[in-house]
């Protein structure tokens, strides 16, 4: 079952914490440093976005994780997917700078091959994340786009 939760205990600082989540609780994670690297890059054709079914099988999946790459703000005001099945994970990015997700991926996603689906508000940082992801080596990456694109499979309140 995926439902969409907003949360007054979701705070994720954009400057200093990560969280994780797991179907139960917030774990944090890890910290930012003060490094910043910046990626430029343009989407082609492989940066495309998964179907529905593709999201839906990913879904079902409980080795999926959902990675969601929205600034803390972008979550306090739409909410997030809460399933029963995956584990949640946010690591915000920003159009031009990914370092959080690359110094933080191999602690926070630690099989290469489970299947990821991430996304954000509108889909440029989640193509952005797919790219990063598949340069660190992880195989299994999905781009469900915008946050809004997966109000299909979001149970309302």
């Amino acid at each position: 079952m995926v439902r969409m939760m907003t949360s007054p205990l979701l705070t994720v600082a954009a400057t200093t914490t990560l969280f994780a989540q797991s179907a139960s609780s917030f774990v944090p994670a890890a910290t930012m440093s003060q490094h910043r690297h910046f990626f430029f890059f343009s989407t082609s054709s492989s940066d495309s976005y998964a179907t529905p079914d593709e999201i839906q099988t990913l879904l079902q999946n409980e080795k999926t994780v959902i990675l969601d790459v929205r600034r803390a703000d972008e979550i306090q005001a739409s909410g997030y997917l809460q399933t029963a099945k995956q584990q949640w994970v946010t690591i915000p990015c920003t159009p031009t700078d990914a370092t959080l997700l690359q110094m933080t991926a191999s602690n926070l996603l630690r099989d290469k091959s489970a299947p990821i689906l991430v996304h954000c508000a509108a889909g440029k940082r989640a193509a952005m994340a797919k790219h990063v992801l598949e340069e660190l080596g992880y195989t299994n990456v999905v781009n469900a786009g915008g946050f809004a694109a997966l109000e299909s499979f979001v149970e309302k309140n």
